[in-house]
């Protein structure tokens, strides 16, 4: 059964208020026996009879309370910014407590020493071309991360765990996004969880460009469909901003700034270099490595191993990009040996 938490309010609130209906739940709280109890439905009515029976409740030590699902509508009910309510440090020292537990396992379990483990995981999917078992460790990964640093930091590690259960082209750019970040010495948990968050949204943006515009190969799209394709990264943005989501500004940069590239010929603003966010870059590296490898780019499937064997060895094939920093590529030579590429050019 799904835990509730509720927070305390002020009786004056429900007794001295204009109306005698209210859009959130009242419950009853009895210290004496634990117990939550239902005392008026959102948008029932509080009679003169139901006040009498809330007051001798009241009076005998009952507690009047409200769900924190429902915290919003309690604040925008009565005037109240919602950082004045009470912080609900139940939950709090649960998820810390969770989170605890799930390191002294991710510990017990693999050999997290100089990312041994990550390193094996990632060389196994990519020459398997099965990003599975990759994507179960990151999760657990993930899951030793604090929840408590921000609500993205939150917000990704349940998305981690919702997200990363099946081999898909999400998965699979977020999963070699967080590995080249960890390869590269990024070690900063709110960092690698806002690369991670961006990898889960990036591409949010293309339910706003037109149809034509994403159904065919990216090299085959004409003058015009380049342009409306070319924004998407702006749509994103546009998105996330309108849900009211709360999303750190580096997330909504990094989503921006993924198609950019080291030599300005990128998209949408043409940055270079230092201009562009490092997680950006990493971000777009991965994402180009997968997308090729889907047929997204060129219209031909083929496996990640042949893509990043392509990159490493500036091979030109129409719609490949190579340009991005040199630093990173060599990144991926800690997981992709020359052992590796001697292999795919044999096959």
């Amino acid at each position: 059964m799904k835990k509730e938490y509720f927070f305390e309010i002020n009786p004056y609130l429900i007794f001295r208020c204009d109306t005698n209906t209210f859009p959130f739940h009242l419950y009853v709280f009895n210290p004496y026996n634990n117990v939550y109890s239902v005392f008026l439905t959102s948008n029932s009515l509080l009679t003169e009879s139901k006040k009498s029976d809330l007051e001798l409740i009241l009076v005998r030590g009952g507690i009047l309370k409200v769900k924190y699902t429902q915290k919003k509508i309690f604040s925008l009910f009565y005037g109240i910014d919602e950082s004045f309510l009470p912080p609900n440090t139940v939950f709090k020292d649960e998820l810390i407590k969770k989170q605890e537990n799930n390191l002294a396992d991710f510990q017990k379990k693999y050999n997290t020493e100089n990312n041994v483990e990550l390193v094996k995981q990632a060389r196994e999917a990519i020459s398997s071309n099965n990003f599975i078992s990759l994507a179960k460790y990151i999760k657990e990964y993930i899951a030793t991360f604090k929840y408590t640093n921000s609500p993205t930091c939150s917000l990704t590690i349940h998305l981690s765990t919702k997200l990363l259960n099946e081999d898909n082209l999400t998965c699979r750019i977020a999963c070699l996004s967080f590995t080249l970040a960890i390869l590269s010495g990024i070690k900063d948990e709110i960092q690698l969880l806002q690369l991670v968050c961006a990898a889960f949204f990036h591409n949010l943006g293309l339910s706003l460009v037109a149809t034509e515009a994403t159904l065919k190969p990216y090299i085959e799209l004409n003058e015009n469909e380049l342009e409306k394709y070319q924004k998407h990264p702006y749509f994103s943005k546009h998105l996330l901003r309108k849900s009211g989501v709360t999303i750190d500004e580096r997330v909504l940069s990094i989503i921006t700034e993924h198609h950019e590239r080291a030599d300005g010929r990128g998209y949408p603003d043409k940055k270079s270099r230092r201009f562009i966010d490092p997680l950006a870059q990493i971000l777009g590296l991965s994402s180009h490595i997968i997308e090729f490898s889907s047929g997204l780019i060129n219209g031909e499937k083929q496996s990640v191993s042949t893509i990043i064997s392509l990159i490493m060895n500036h091979e030109i094939i129409t719609g490949l990009e190579l340009n991005f920093n040199d630093d990173l590529i060599s990144v991926l030579g800690i997981i992709y040996t020359n052992e590796d590429l001697l292999k795919v050019a044999n096959s």
